[in-house]
């Protein structure tokens, strides 16, 4: 028979037991409670465990926390049939102490699934402070998931909730976190002035205990940015607070995670043996009471700290304990212990360990992204993988097995890419061996340069000085396949040419900003680039039966003009052939069929120099100040001429609402407008200006572009400054290219610098009097290229645009 009386008079034994810190007979007197309600008030039961688990999570017993959440949510009905505020609190705080536990068992995705329904019941309600809890709680399992973009939003969302609520406590915390989300995306600054301004905020709170508390986190983030930077005494000093702090307090796993941070700093620093030796108590601790996981952490961090002091032997034996601890936990852990271990075999000339190390790694990595559906997420989370497939790479290539070094490069490489242009859920696990280049080489009249920045060493064996990769070029034609190596010190020698493709933190610096002030050192070092890159493939290049180049770019040659670069004295690679890039090589297969399966409609959409903006492109950013584009008006006045096309749409009335309305028709779409690169997206940052429209911003973002669907497309132009940049990945250049193809298009003609307006109409309205002629999109930018140099104009007028995608694209026989 139910006895209420017992059942209230637990429960508030239970809230006095808790209150005088009596936590362990507090908890015994919850879950008891939980007991007697269950079979008569099932949400004052939920309401007992919910405070059981509470409990638990600060006694830092995460298993018996997520039980007693479950317990809760197992009795409650389901979240669409919560009515009361009672159930709907209760359920609130069991899914979000529920997704903590996850959290910390390193249950992952099962943590995403929660914190993401406890978002939805929070949204449901006028709770600021619920909705903030439940963005942070998805926020740090993001970030555990390497996918930093998303954290930050996500932190981003949460410190906006937290400012309206005008409390320093809630405000510094998300502060904090919002460092937290910035250091995942190496955004140091940002990230240090965010920590800042938390702690001058932790400052300002009356209650000093509950200061102390919120600085733990805080410290710790403070350490990470400290030590990111190369300031190891202040991130020593960082860390060294937060661990006093997590003593007084009894945060025994914060405690570890400071002392993880201060130990690998004195690692860092030199001072191996301090660090070796608080490592080592670290995993003593966690061994002694669990769980695996972290204890595989522990491992790892050990066989790191090992290998920095040249004890190989040591280190390996660290790095099998770690791989065997994560045996049973999480797949993209277990994938990270088995490529430390491969990488010291191969640092320990263990050729064949090393790469059966890397393959098992690799398929665990794997396995996680089959189940990834979301582009943002796999681009974030092949990035943190990206040295697997590189290192194999390096054993192939030490083995002397450049085929199966080209196979490695290409695994991976524009992989999301190629799903979205498929329409699939899941990539498809195509890989070509170089005997299949050769073949697509064949069929479409093609040669490909790819191009790969292999790493020399594993990360903890790099010396001062060091490169961290070196570049590798193959050339496959139908005649078969070249492989040569790059000697890299004298391709870093060149750093104004390769910091030029790089926005950040000065996006004038290098080589672009010395094309387009016409200095002679430009010249110089596009002849240099062109000695490095492609004069050692000379003689398979000059005999080559291709029709067009397709260049596979890596790392910072994203942006390289290649068209520009030199095989000889006075013959370009754009004198030789139309030259286009891609991300990978099958990425180039489909969009050559993609272009062969287009339908012909006749459209073209020109929009020439709209209006400019009135807000900034995003949060904190400035309002873009902008010049007219006048000869943008006459380059779409001369395009719709020689095309006789439809009027194009000028000045105010290029709005979105009116680019919307025609683009899904077009085979040509052609945007003689400003570019920018101010803010991200996502992970594809960018956008186009179009003319301001009532409440529209005019700005056309590439997650907008990328979420169009425009079948007939052929060809994109963008006739704006700069719109090559974007961010460079492993998975390719995420900016508006990869958005138009995306969306459907062919070939995308896109600029890598700052481009003259006058020019570039000209350069422009002569590829549309070739395309017309039934020229492809690569022979008509070509041909205009070459025309205007021989006219006298210098490389910056000539050479800034480029193709990304297929350059056999063409205008259907009907617009011809």
């Amino acid at each position: 028979m139910f006895d209420g009386f017992r059942g209230v008079y637990l429960r508030r034994r239970a809230d006095w037991l808790d209150r005088q810190g009596n936590r362990q007979e507090a908890l015994a007197a919850y879950l008891e409670a939980g007991a007697v309600w269950q079979h008569r008030d099932r949400v004052l039961a939920a309401d007992c465990w919910v405070s059981a688990a509470r409990l638990a999570a600060l006694m830092e017993d995460r298993a018996a926390q997520l039980d007693h959440c479950r317990q809760a949510l197992d009795v409650l009905p389901p979240p669409a049939l919560w009515r009361s505020p009672m159930t709907v609190a209760t359920g609130f705080e069991a899914m979000a102490i529920g997704a903590d536990a996850l959290h910390w068992l390193d249950r992952l995705a099962e943590a995403e699934v929660l914190a993401r329904a406890a978002i939805e019941v929070a949204e449901r309600t006028d709770k600021v402070v619920w909705q903030a809890m439940s963005y942070a709680a998805l926020g740090q399992t993001l970030l555990r998931q390497g996918r930093p973009t998303e954290t930050l939003g996500c932190q981003s969302r949460v410190l906006e909730l937290m400012r309206s609520t005008g409390d320093p406590i809630w405000i510094s915390v998300a502060l904090a976190d919002l460092a937290t989300a910035l250091c995942g995306l190496e955004q140091f600054d940002q990230a240090l002035r965010s920590v800042t301004e938390g702690l001058s905020m932790m400052d300002q709170i009356a209650d000093p205990d509950i200061a102390d508390k919120q600085r733990i986190g805080a410290l710790a983030t403070l350490a990470s940015i400290r030590r990111s930077t190369g300031d190891l005494a202040g991130a020593i000093e960082s860390a060294g607070r937060s661990m006093e702090l997590c003593l007084r307090y009894q945060r025994h796993e914060q405690y570890r995670q400071a002392r993880v941070a201060w130990a690998l700093c004195h690692v860092q620093g030199g001072d191996v043996s301090v660090g070796i030796a608080a490592l080592t108590e670290v995993f003593d601790s966690i061994a002694a009471t669990g769980p695996e996981h972290l204890a595989g952490r522990a491992a790892t961090n050990l066989a790191m700290a090992f290998a920095k002091t040249g004890a190989l032997d040591e280190a390996q034996r660290w790095a099998q304990r770690a791989v065997d601890l994560q045996q049973s936990g999480d797949v993209s852990a277990r994938g990270t212990a088995r490529f430390n271990l491969a990488s010291l075999a191969m640092a320990r000339g263990e050729l064949i360990a090393a790469e059966t190390g890397l393959l098992a790694a690799i398929d665990d990595w794997e396995t996680v992204r089959r189940t990834v559906t979301d582009d943002r997420h796999h681009v974030d989370v092949l990035e943190r993988q990206a040295g697997a497939y590189r290192t194999l790479q390096s054993c192939r290539l030490t083995a002397g097995d450049p085929d199966g070094a080209f196979e490695a490069s290409e695994r991976a490489r524009g992989r999301s890419l190629l799903r979205l242009l498929r329409r699939e859920q899941q990539p498809t696990p195509i890989t070509p061996t170089v005997a299949d280049a050769v073949a697509l080489a064949g069929t479409h009249g093609v040669g490909f340069l790819i191009c790969s920045l292999v790493p020399q060493a594993w990360e903890p064996l790099a010396r001062p000085g060091d490169d961290e990769a070196g570049l590798h070029l193959w050339f496959i034609d139908a005649f078969g396949a070249t492989h040569t190596a790059v000697d890299l010190h004298l391709l870093r020698a060149l750093a104004s040419s390769t910091a030029a493709t790089r926005p950040e933190p000065d996006p004038y610096l290098g080589l672009t900003r010395d094309l387009v002030v016409r200095r002679p050192r430009a010249v110089r070092d596009l002849d240099e680039l062109s000695r490095l890159l492609v004069q050692p493939l000379d003689a398979a290049l000059m005999g080559s039966p291709a029709q067009r180049l397709i260049v596979v770019p890596d790392g910072e040659l994203d942006l390289v003009p290649f068209a520009a670069l030199q095989l000889r004295p006075g013959v370009h690679l754009g004198d030789r052939w139309p030259v286009a890039i891609v991300p990978a090589v099958a990425v180039f297969t489909e969009l050559a069929n993609r272009s062969a399966r287009a339908t012909a409609i006749g459209d073209l959409l020109l929009v020439g120099n709209p209006a400019p903006p009135r807000h900034p492109l995003g949060p904190g950013l400035p309002l873009p100040e902008l010049p007219p584009l006048v000869h943008a008006e006459r380059e779409v006045l001369g395009i719709a001429a020689e095309c006789r096309s439809a009027p194009p749409l000028l000045g105010a009335a290029a709005t979105k609402a009116a680019v919307l309305a025609r683009i899904g028709s077009c085979e040509i779409v052609h945007f003689a407008t400003h570019g920018l690169q101010g803010a991200s997206e996502g992970t594809t940052p960018g956008a186009l200006c179009l003319s301001p429209d009532g409440d529209d911003d005019g700005y056309l973002r590439t997650a907008e572009i990328a979420g169009l669907r425009l079948p007939h497309c052929r060809i994109a132009v963008l006739s704006a400054c700069r719109t090559g940049w974007g961010r460079s990945t492993y998975e390719g250049t995420l900016g508006l290219a990869r958005a138009f193809l995306t969306a459907g298009a062919a070939a995308v003609v896109v600029s890598l610098w700052p481009v003259d307006d006058a020019a570039t109409a000209d350069l422009m309205i002569g590829v549309y009097v070739q395309l017309r002629r039934g020229l492809p999109i690569g022979e008509a930018l070509r041909m205009s290229m070459r025309a205007r140099r021989e006219s006298g104009a210098p490389v910056a007028e000539w050479a800034p645009f480029t193709i990304v995608g297929d350059p056999g694209a063409r205008l259907s026989a009907q617009s011809a």
